[in-house]
C-alpha cells in the first residue's frame, strides 16, 4: 500500500491517483517530483473503477468544469482511500492541481466519507484555492 511505484501503477484519477500525476515536492525527500501525461501512459495507469479506463485520457481531456476525487471507499472493508489521503495527501492534492490545470477545470472536490474526519482534517489546512473537500454519508451503494 505505502509503495509509491505500486500506487502509481494501479490507481488513476478515480479515486486518490491524482497524488502522483503533479510537478510537486515528494513527502519524503522534500525533491521536486514531475510525472508527465506521457509517463502516465507509458506506465498503463488505469482508473480504479473497474473499467479500467486510461487515466492519460482524463489528463488530456479539454472543457471540463469539476475534476473530482473519489476518496468515498465503495468497499466496506478497503481502506486505502483513507490512507492515502493521510499519509499522501499533499502529494494527491499536487496532483489534482495538475489535473485542473491541465484540464482548465475551475473546481477540485475531493469526496469522502463524513465519519472519516481525521483525513478530512489532515486534507483542509492544505487546499489549494478552488479545491474543497465535499463530506458524503457513510453509506455503500448496493446494486440488486
Amino acid at each position: 500500500l505505502h509503495d509509491p511505484e505500486t500506487l502509481r501503477r494501479t490507481r488513476a484519477l478515480d479515486t486518490a491517483t491524482a497524488r502522483c500525476y503533479a510537478a510537486s515536492r515528494d513527502e519524503r525527500s522534500g525533491s521536486e517530483m514531475k510525472i508527465e501525461v506521457g509517463r502516465i501512459q507509458a506506465n498503463g495507469v488505469v482508473g480504479a473503477g473497474g473499467g479500467g479506463f486510461p487515466a492519460h485520457v482524463k489528463m488530456a481531456a479539454s472543457g471540463v468544469d469539476t475534476v473530482i476525487v473519489n476518496a468515498a471507499e465503495c468497499e466496506p472493508l478497503l481502506h486505502k482511500d483513507k490512507e492515502l489521503l493521510l499519509h499522501r495527501g499533499a502529494a494527491l492534492l499536487a496532483g489534482l492541481r495538475t489535473a485542473l490545470e491541465r484540464t482548465g477545470a475551475k473546481e477540485g472536490v475531493v469526496g469522502i466519507k463524513e465519519s472519516h474526519s481525521e483525513e478530512i482534517d489532515a486534507l483542509r489546512p492544505h487546499l489549494p484555492k478552488g479545491v474543497r473537500v465535499q463530506p458524503l454519508a457513510d453509506a455503500y451503494p448496493s446494486v440488486d
